[in-house]
C-alpha cells in the first residue's frame, strides 16, 4: 500500500483495466475519482475507488470511449498480504471475463446492487472458479444497455441461468411448447397446472430452456419440492437469482431490488403445497419489478392477479409411444420389436398418457416384455414403482405421486374423491350429486383446481377423473368400507337413467344416443355391479333398457352378451321384462348375422307377451321373426312384418311400424318388384329422419337403392346410397352403416371406378370380423367379390363368393346364399375349374327359382350358357337370361345378355349382327354410366378384332351405330327376328366365319399361333378363341385333326 497517494481507503473497490489505450484509460479513472496504483507490466491500469458504485461508474466512462476489458472486486486492505490477495483476484477476474466485458466478484456485486449508475445492471454469470479463491464463486457482468449490450451479448456463451441439468431427452410436446412461449409473451404469469406424473416440471424446464437466449437478465430456476417451511420460499428465491441479502432485512425485498429493471423469467416449480406463500412471493415480484416474468408449476391455481392458468394434457399417442421407447431403449439391451407397437400404445392409453407412469413402465422392459407389462397394468400401483434414485420421492413411484395430491386435501375433498372412483368413464354434476350426496359441485370444482379432477367439455358439464387417479381413490373406498354402498348408488342412478332415456331414444334418436353413449362405461360398470349382487333385477331391469341403444351402435355383439346373462338369470321368468330381454336379444341377433338364433329368442318372447296380452313385445317380436325369416321364407316374413306393424300402431313403437313396412318392401326387393317395393318406402324415410331414426331410415333408403340399382338408374343409384350412408354414419355400427356402405360400393363398382368401390368397403371389412363376428362378414363378402371378379382377380373372387356362400350353416339354401352363387360359378369359370362352375350354377338355378329370384335365375343361366356343349345351347340359355332381365325390368343387368348374345352372333358366323348388337349394348352403358369391367374386356376387345377382320373396320362401325340407335323394345323385337332366321349354320364348314377359315388354312400349313396371329395381324388370345370355335364347329379336338380335316374338305376326291 506504500504507493498509494492520498489519505487510506481501509475497504476500496479495485478495479483492473486491460485496454490497447492505457494512459488514455488512466486519465478517464481518474478523472472519475480513482486512484492508480502502479505501474505494471502488463499494461493493465489497477485503480482504486472508495465504493463500488464510483468504480463501476468509471468504467463505464471508459467504456463509452474505448474498448476495455475489466474486473472489479472490493477488498479489505489492512495489510500487504491482503491487497496483494484482492490484486490476484482482479487479475482473475479479467482472466476469465472475456475480451470487452467488465466481470465483479460477488463482493463487488453485493455492495453495489442497490446502487448502480442509471441504465445499468448485473448480469449474473453463475459460479466461478478464480485463483487463489476456495471454490467456485459468484461472479456478474456490468451491463448498461447503451453501452456494453450489444457487444458483451456476442462474448457470452449464453445467457446466465440456474437450469438444472437433464439426464433424460425431451420427447413431443412441440405444439404445447409453442403456445407456452407464446402465452408468456403476453402474460406475465402463466401458471402450468395438471394432475401428478403429468410432465409439469419437464414442460417448464424445456419452455424456460428454449427461451433463456432471448431473455437478456436470464433464467431462474427455483425448485420447491423439497422444501415445507412456506418462509423459505423468498429465500430459494433470492439463492436463484443471487440476491445479496441483509440478515436483517426483507428476503422479499431485497429479490426485487436484484430483479427491478431486468429481463428475467423466474420459474418456481412445484407451488401446490405452499400456495399462499408462492402467490405472495410472486405478486412482489410482479408488482415491483414490471420487467420480469413467471412461470409457476403446480397442480392448484396460484390465485394472483392476472394469472393465466394453462392445464398440462395428457401427451399424444405419437408421443407417449416414443417416449415409451426412448426410456425403454434406456434399459433393454435388445432392440424394441416394431410388432409391439399396438402393445405399447395400448399401454400409453391406459396409462392416461401422463409421462410418469409411462417412464416407470418403460422400466420395467428390463424384465418384462410390452405385453407382460400389459397384463400387470391391473395392479399398476405394484408395477409402476422403482423410478431413477436422485429424484424426489414422489417421482418414484405412481402411487406416491398422487399420494401427494391426494394428502394435500381437506378431509370432506378426499371423501369425495373417494366417492367419484365409483364412476368410468365420466360422470356429470346431476349424477355425482346423485350418487355422492352432499355439496358435489362445489367439491368438484376444488377437485378440478387441484387438478384431480379433469373438465371433458365445458358444454355438457362432463367431468371424470384419471384412470391412475381412480385407481387410487378406488383403493381409498374400499379401505373405508365405503364401496358397496355407492356402487349400490350407482346402479340405481344408472338403471333409472338408462329406463328414462329408453322412451326418448325413439323420439330423439340422435340425441339419446350421444348421451348414452356418453355413459357407456358407467353403465357396464353398473351392469357388472348389478349381475354380481344377490338379486340381479336391477341389471336385468337395465340390459333390457339398453337393447335398443346396443343395436343403434357398434356395441351389438357386447350388449347381446349382458342380454344373454340377464336371460340366465332367470330363465324360468315370464314377465314383461323377460319378453323385452328375449326380443331385445333376437334385435341383436339380427345385428350379428344371426337369423336362426333372432327367431329362436323371438319365439319365446312371443309366446309370454302373448300371455301378457303385451302388444309392444308382440310388435317387436314379429318384427324380430320377419328379420329372421328374410333369407328363408319371404311369405312368412311378409305375414310376421304386418303383424309387427299392427301391435306396434297399438302400442305407439315407431321404431317397429316403419321397421315393418321396410320388411314388407323387402319381400318386394327379394323377388325383383322393385317398383312396388320403392312405392312402400317412399315418404318414410323423411318422417323416421324427423324424430333421429337412422338405422331404419338407411335401411328404407336401400330399397330405393336397390330399384334404381337393378333398373338402370346408377346415378340415382348412387345419390341415393351416398345419402343412406350419410344418414348412418353417426351410427358407426356395423350393421346398418356396413349395409348402405357396401350397397354404395356395389353401384360404385357398376359405375366402372373399382378402386373407389374397394376404398369404401376397406374400413368396413377391416374390423367387421372382429367386432360382430363372421356371420355378418359373409353378409358383406358378396360385394368384394363381385369386385374382384370384375377386376380380373378370379383367385380372390372365389375366396370371397365361398365365404359369402357360407352364410346361414347349416341352413345354405337361403336367399343371400343364393346371390354368392352365379359369382362364384363365373369365378371358378374363369379359372378353368368347369365342373364346380356347373354345380354351382346348377344350384343357384335351382334355388333362385324356389325363392322367387328373377335376376338370379338370369345370371345362373348366363353362366350355364358360357359352359353349354354347343353354341346353340349357348345362345337358347343366353335367350332365356335376357328374357327375365326384360320382364323382371333388370335393364342395368340387360346389356350382359346383349353382350353374351353378340359373341354368340359372331360364333355363328353373323357378325353384322354381333357388331349391332355389341354397339346398341355401347349405347345402354353409356346412357347407364356402367362400363364393361376390366377383368371382361380381353374377351370384348378379341370380339371387336373378330368383326373387324370379318367386316371390316367401316362396317363395323356403322353395324355398331345402327344398334346404338335401336330402341329397347326395337332391339329385343331384332334379336328375336334374326334368332329365327340365322343365316349361317352354327356347325360344320358352312357355319364357319371368314377369320375362322384363314385360320384354319395357316393351321394346315403348319403355323404355330404367334406365326398365325403375325400373319393375320391378331393377338395370340384372339387366335386360340377362333380355333376353339372352329373345334367346337367341326367337332375335332387337335390341330393334327383340324389339318387334316382341312385338306380332305379342300379336296373331297383325295
Amino acid at each position: 500500500m506504500t504507493d498509494l497517494e492520498g489519505p487510506a481507503i481501509r475497504r476500496p473497490a479495485l478495479v483492473l483495466v486491460m485496454s490497447e489505450h492505457p494512459p488514455a484509460i488512466r486519465d478517464v479513472l481518474e478523472a472519475s475519482g480513482g486512484r492508480t496504483v502502479g505501474p505494471r507490466r502488463d499494461g493493465a491500469v489497477l485503480c482504486l475507488f472508495r465504493t463500488v458504485a464510483e468504480a463501476a461508474t468509471a468504467v463505464l466512462a471508459a467504456q463509452r470511449r474505448f474498448p476495455v476489458t475489466a474486473g472489479v472486486h472490493v477488498a479489505d486492505m489492512d495489510a500487504d498480504a491482503d491487497a496483494q490477495a484482492a490484486f490476484r483476484t482482479c487479475d482473475a477476474l479479467v482472466a476469465v471475463s472475456g475480451t470487452g466485458r467488465t466481470v465483479l466478484s460477488a463482493d463487488a456485486g453485493a455492495a453495489v446492487a442497490d446502487a448502480l449508475p442509471t441504465g445499468a445492471w448485473l448480469r449474473d454469470l453463475g459460479p466461478r472458479s478464480l485463483p487463489g479463491r476456495t471454490g467456485p464463486e459468484p461472479t456478474f457482468e456490468l451491463i448498461h444497455d447503451d453501452i456494453t449490450g450489444a457487444s458483451s451479448a456476442g462474448h457470452a456463451e449464453r445467457p446466465a441461468h440456474n437450469l438444472p441439468a437433464q439426464l433424460t431427452t425431451f420427447v413431443g410436446r412441440v405444439a404445447e411448447l409453442a403456445t407456452l412461449r407464446e402465452l408468456l409473451e403476453h402474460h406475465r404469469l402463466v401458471t402450468v397446472t395438471g394432475a401428478g406424473g403429468s410432465g409439469k416440471t419437464r414442460l417448464a424446464w424445456q419452455l424456460a430452456a428454449g427461451m433463456a437466449d432471448s431473455t437478456p437478465a436470464g433464467v431462474w430456476w427455483v425448485g420447491l419440492s423439497s422444501i415445507t417451511d412456506p418462509d423459505l420460499v423468498p429465500r430459494a428465491l433470492a439463492s436463484a437469482v443471487h440476491a445479496f441479502v441483509d440478515p436483517s432485512g426483507d428476503v422479499a425485498s431485497a429479490v426485487a431490488a436484484q430483479l427491478r429493471g431486468r429481463h428475467a423469467l423466474v420459474c418456481l416449480d412445484t407451488c401446490e403445497h405452499l400456495l399462499d406463500a408462492c402467490a405472495h412471493l410472486v405478486h412482489q415480484v410482479l408488482t415491483t419489478c414490471p420487467e420480469a416474468t413467471v412461470l409457476a408449476t403446480s397442480r392448484e391455481r396460484l390465485g394472483v392477479a392476472g394469472e393465466l392458468v394453462w392445464r398440462t394434457p395428457p401427451l399424444e399417442a405419437d408421443d407417449a409411444a416414443r417416449l415409451f421407447g426412448d426410456r425403454a431403449a434406456l434399459v433393454r439391451v435388445d432392440p424394441a420389436d416394431p410388432g409391439e407397437d399396438a402393445v405399447v400404445r395400448a399401454i400409453c392409453r391406459r396409462l392416461d398418457g401422463l409421462p410418469l407412469a409411462i417412464e416407470l413402465a418403460a422400466a420395467w422392459t428390463r424384465v418384462l416384455t410390452p405385453s407382460a407389462i400389459a397384463t400387470r397394468l391391473d395392479d399398476r400401483f405394484r408395477l409402476l414403482v422403482g423410478g431413477p434414485r436422485g429424484v424426489d420421492d414422489r417421482h418414484r413411484t405412481l402411487a406416491a405421486s398422487i399420494g401427494w395430491s391426494h394428502d394435500l386435501l381437506a378431509a370432506s375433498d378426499q371423501a369425495l374423491l373417494h366417492a367419484l372412483s365409483v364412476f368410468s368413464g365420466g360422470f356429470t354434476a346431476e349424477a355425482a350429486a346423485a350418487v355422492c350426496g352432499g355439496d358435489t359441485l362445489a367439491g368438484i370444482t376444488r377437485l378440478i383446481d387441484k387438478s384431480l379432477v379433469v373438465v371433458e367439455t365445458r358444454t355438457a358439464e362432463r367431468f371424470r377423473l384419471l384412470d391412475s387417479i381412480r385407481e387410487y381413490a378406488s383403493r381409498e373406498l374400499q379401505a373405508a368400507g365405503r364401496s358397496a354402498a355407492l356402487r349400490d348408488r350407482h346402479l340405481d342412478f344408472y338403471v333409472a337413467f338408462a329406463e328414462s332415456a329408453a322412451p326418448r331414444l325413439e323420439r330423439d334418436q340422435d340425441r339419446w344416443r350421444v348421451a348414452l353413449l356418453a355413459e357407456h362405461d358407467n353403465l357396464r360398470a353398473a351392469l357388472e355391479w348389478g349381475f354380481a349382487a344377490r338379486d340381479p333385477d336391477r341389471a336385468r331391469r337395465l340390459a333390457a333398457a339398453l337393447a335398443r341403444f346396443w343395436f343403434l351402435t357398434t356395441h351389438a355383439r357386447e350388449g347381446r352378451g349382458f342380454l344373454d346373462r340377464a336371460l340366465a338369470a332367470a330363465p324360468q321368468d315370464r314377465t314383461a321384462l323377460q319378453a323385452s330381454l328375449l326380443s331385445g336379444a333376437g334385435l341383436l341377433a339380427i345385428a350379428g348375422g344371426l337369423s336362426a338364433d333372432a327367431c329362436r329368442l323371438a319365439e319365446r318372447a312371443l309366446v309370454i307377451a302373448d300371455a301378457l296380452d303385451d302388444d309392444a313385445n308382440r310388435g317387436r317380436s314379429h318384427l324380430v321373426l320377419g328379420a329372421g325369416l328374410f333369407y328363408t321364407d319371404r311369405k312368412a316374413m311378409e305375414r310376421h312384418s304386418r303383424e309387427a306393424e299392427r301391435f306396434a300402431l297399438t302400442a305407439g313403437d315407431p321404431f317397429v311400424v316403419d321397421a315393418g313396412c321396410l320388411l314388407r318392401a323387402r319381400t318386394r326387393t327379394n323377388i325383383d318388384r322393385h317398383a312396388e317395393a320403392a312405392s312402400l318406402v317412399r315418404g318414410r324415410f323423411a318422417a323416421a329422419r324427423a324424430r333421429g331414426e337412422r338405422a331404419v331410415g338407411g335401411f328404407l333408403l336401400a330399397v330405393e337403392v336397390w330399384a334404381a340399382l337393378f333398373t338402370g338408374d346408377l346415378r340415382t343409384a348412387t345419390r341415393l346410397g351416398r345419402e343412406a350412408v350419410a344418414t348412418t354414419r353417426p351410427l358407426g355400427d356395423l350393421y346398418s352403416f356396413g349395409h348402405m356402405t357396401v350397397n354404395l360400393a356395389w353401384v360404385t363398382g357398376l359405375r366402372g371406378d373399382l378402386a373407389a368401390a374397394e376404398r369404401l368397403l376397406e374400413p368396413i371389412l377391416g374390423t367387421v370380423s372382429a367386432a360382430a363376428g363372421p356371420e355378418l362378414l359373409k353378409l358383406f363378402a358378396l360385394v368384394p367379390g363381385k369386385l374382384r371378379l370384375w377386376a380380373g382377380d378370379h383367385t380372390e373372387a372365389v375366396r370371397w363368393f365361398e365365404t359369402a356362400a357360407r352364410f346361414g350353416e347349416p341352413v345354405t339354401d337361403n336367399w343371400h346364399v343364393t346371390q354368392a352363387l352365379p359369382g362364384l360359378a363365373a369365378a371358378q369359370r374363369r379359372l378353368g375349374r368347369t365342373d364346380e362352375a356347373r354345380i354351382h350354377a346348377e344350384r343357384a338355378l335351382r334355388l333362385a327359382a324356389t325363392l322367387d329370384m328373377p335376376h338370379i335365375r338370369a345370371d345362373a343361366l348366363e353362366e350355364l350358357a358360357f359352359l353349354a356343349a354347343t353354341p346353340g345351347a349357348e345362345e337358347d340359355l343366353h335367350h332365356q337370361a335376357l328374357n327375365i332381365r326384360t320382364e323382371a325390368s333388370l335393364w342395368t343387368f340387360v346389356v350382359h345378355s346383349y353382350d353374351a348374345l353378340a359373341g354368340c352372333a359372331a360364333t355363328a358366323g353373323d357378325p353384322r349382327k354381333a357388331a349391332r348388337v355389341l354397339g346398341a349394348s355401347d349405347a345402354a352403358r353409356t346412357s347407364m354410366d356402367h362400363p364393361r369391367p376390366p377383368g371382361e374386356q380381353p374377351d370384348h376387345d378379341g370380339l371387336l378384332t373378330r368383326l373387324r377382320a370379318d367386316l371390316g373396320a367401316a362396317a363395323l362401325a356403322d353395324a355398331m351405330a345402327e344398334g346404338a340407335a335401336l330402341s329397347r323394345d326395337d332391339l329385343h323385337a331384332y334379336l328375336v327376328r334374326s334368332r329365327a332366321t340365322r343365316r349361317r349354320p352354327v356347325t360344320g364348314w358352312d357355319g364357319l366365319t371368314r377369320a375362322e377359315r384363314e385360320v384354319v388354312a395357316l393351321v394346315a400349313d403348319g403355323l404355330t399361333n404367334p406365326q398365325i396371329g403375325a400373319r393375320l395381324f391378331m393377338s395370340r388370345s384372339t387366335v386360340k378363341t377362333h380355333l376353339a370355335h372352329v373345334f367346337a364347329k367341326l367337332g375335332i379336338t387337335s390341330r393334327a385333326e383340324l389339318a387334316a380335316a382341312a385338306a380332305r374338305h379342300a379336296d373331297p376326291d383325295a
